[in-house]
C-alpha cells in the first residue's frame, strides 16, 4: 500500500499570505498563499495524505493520517480565511485510526470517510461526523484476513443514503472488495476481487477510491488485470463489475487516486509508472469502455523536468485543463513536488514548483471558481506542512 525554472521558497507564519507568483512555462497563471500551517500543538492534523473537499461557502474538510488529540488521525475544517476547526479525534479502538482517503459530505453537512487503521480488528471503519461534531461509527469489522475486506479505501454516498466502497486487501482471496453499506448500517460484500482465485486477477486486485457517475461507480486497481499492471473499472450498485481497461505498462501501471470525469462522461486518472518513458501517464477512458488515450507521457527520464510518477487524484476545470502533483525527480522519492497543468491540446504547463526540503504526496482539488487548493506533508514553521492555495489569476 502507497502512503498514499527554479524551486520557489518560503516560510509560513500565523494567517494568510501570498507568497509567490508561480512559474509557469504556457497556460493560466496562479498565486500560491498558505492557507494555514499545521502546528506542533497535540491538537492539529498532521500528515494529510488524503484530498481536501470544498463547499459552497469555500470551506475545506480533510482527514489526517496523524495528528489529533491521540495522535491517530483527525477529521478538520479550515475556513476560507484560514480558521482551522479539528471535528474529530480518532482513538483507534472502536472508531479507528490514520484516514488516509478523502471525506464526503452530503446536503445536510455530515461528513462520512474510512480509516486505514483502527476499527474492532485493527483493518479500519466507516465513520459519519455530524454538523455538531458527533462521530458515529457505521461499520467496524473490517479484518485483514476475512470476508469482509480490511483496509477501506474512501466511501461515496447515493441519493437514498447508501454508502460504498472498497477495501485494499481481504475478502475471499485477499485482494479487497467492494462493499455496500445501507442506510441502516446493514453491511454487504458486493464483490471479491481477484474472483478467478490467484493468480488470475484479471478483474484486479487492490481497489482505490470509488466515484459515482450515474447509476454506477467506477474506480482502480492498483494491481491486477491480465498483465498485472492495474485496471479501470465500472461497477453496479449490485456488485456487477465490468473491467473497461487493463494497463500493459505501456500506457501506464499502478494507477492510483479517484477517477475523475467530465460532462460527457469520460473518465480521466493517472498511472504513477509506465508508458513511454516510465514516469507515468495521464490517461482518458471512455465511461463505454474500449481501449484508453494517453493524453501525456510524463518523465522524460533521468532529468524528470515535466515531472515524473504523478499522484492521484486529479481535479478538472471547466474548459477542460487538467491538474495534478508529480515530482521532479527520477528517484522514488516525494521531494521536489511540483503542480502540473495538461491542456485541451495536450500540452503541459508546471504551475508551481515545490522547494525540494517539502513533501508532497495529497492530490489536488478545484473550486468553482478554478482555484486549486492541497496540502503538504512537510514545510511550514513547524515543519508538519501545509494547507495551500494556487488563485488563479483572471
Amino acid at each position: 500500500m502507497r502512503n498514499r525554472s527554479s524551486a520557489t521558497s518560503w516560510c509560513v507564519a500565523a494567517g494568510v499570505f501570498v507568497l509567490a507568483i508561480a512559474q509557469i512555462a504556457h497556460g493560466q497563471t496562479y498565486t500560491y498563499s498558505v492557507l494555514y500551517g499545521f502546528k506542533n500543538n497535540g491538537k492539529d492534523p498532521s500528515n494529510v495524505y488524503a484530498s481536501l473537499i470544498v463547499d459552497s461557502a469555500g470551506n475545506l474538510y480533510g482527514a489526517s493520517n496523524n495528528g489529533g488529540s491521540h495522535n491517530l488521525g483527525s477529521v478538520f475544517k479550515v475556513t476560507k480565511s484560514g480558521t482551522l476547526t479539528v471535528l474529530h479525534s480518532f482513538t483507534g479502538k472502536p472508531d479507528g485510526e490514520n484516514p488516509q482517503a478523502s471525506v464526503i459530505r452530503d446536503s445536510a453537512g455530515n461528513l462520512y470517510g474510512s480509516t486505514l487503521y483502527g476499527g474492532e480488528f485493527s483493518a479500519g471503519a466507516v465513520f459519519k461526523i455530524s454538523p455538531s461534531d458527533q462521530e458515529t461509527i457505521l461499520f467496524n469489522s473490517f479484518e485483514k484476513t476475512g470476508t469482509n475486506g480490511g483496509y477501506p479505501y474512501g466511501v461515496v454516498r447515493d441519493s437514498a443514503g447508501n454508502l460504498y466502497g472498497t477495501t485494499l486487501q481481504g475478502g475471499s482471496f485477499y485482494s479487497g472488495v467492494a462493499f455496500k453499506l445501507d442506510a441502516a448500517d446493514n453491511f454487504t460484500i458486493l464483490h471479491d476481487f481477484c474472483s478467478g482465485g490467484p493468480p488470475d486477477c484479471s478483474d484486479g486486485e487492490e481497489p482505490l477510491n470509488l466515484i459515482t457517475a450515474g447509476a454506477n461507480f467506477y474506480g482502480v486497481t492498483e494491481h491486477g488485470g491480465d498483465l498485472g499492471f492495474g485496471t479501470v473499472f465500472e461497477m453496479t450498485p449490485q456488485g456487477v463489475e465490468t473491467v473497461l481497461h487493463t494497463f500493459d505498462g505501456s500506457d501506464g501501471q499502478l494507477p492510483n487516486g479517484s477517477l475523475r470525469q467530465d460532462t460527457k462522461g469520460n473518465l480521466y486518472g493517472v498511472a504513477f509508472e509506465g508508458g513511454t518513458n516510465n514516469g507515468g501517464t495521464l490517461f482518458k477512458q471512455p465511461e463505454a469502455g474500449g481501449p484508453a488515450t494517453i493524453l501525456y507521457n510524463f518523465g522524460s527520464l533521468p532529468n524528470c523536468a515535466d515531472g515524473c510518477f504523478p499522484q492521484g487524484p486529479i481535479a478538472l476545470d471547466k474548459t477542460g485543463n487538467i491538474y495534478g502533483i508529480a515530482h521532479a525527480s527520477a528517484a522514488f522519492t516525494p521531494e521536489q513536488a511540483i503542480v502540473w497543468e495538461v491542456n485541451t491540446s495536450g500540452k503541459e504547463s508546471i504551475v508551481y514548483t515545490f522547494d525540494s526540503a517539502v513533501t508532497v504526496l495529497a492530490g489536488i482539488i478545484i473550486d468553482s471558481a478554478g482555484n486549486l487548493y492541497g496540502t503538504t506533508q512537510s514545510g511550514g514553521s513547524s515543519n508538519l506542512g501545509v494547507l495551500y492555495k494556487l488563485t488563479l489569476q483572471k
